[in-house]
């Protein structure tokens, strides 16, 4: 499948899909708000998994080059 441009309408859509529109503080604050109450990191974009499970998945894998 050949990749074309996006176009300048869906581009400002994942924006505000993504929060990307909104300030920094603003994004980091929602952030640290569902870091602490909710223990999440999120979501990976590629992926779409959450980034705990990716973390815990290659946690093993890291210990073992540290030990």
């Amino acid at each position: 499948m050949p990749l074309r441009a996006a176009t300048p309408e869906r581009v400002e859509e994942v924006k505000q899909y993504l929060g990307l529109d909104k300030p920094f503080y603003v994004q980091y604050g929602k952030f640290l708000k569902r870091l602490v109450f909710e223990g999440s990191l999120g979501h990976s974009f590629l992926t779409r998994r959450s980034v705990n499970e990716e973390i815990l998945r290659a946690a093993p894998i890291t210990a073992s080059l540290v030990f």
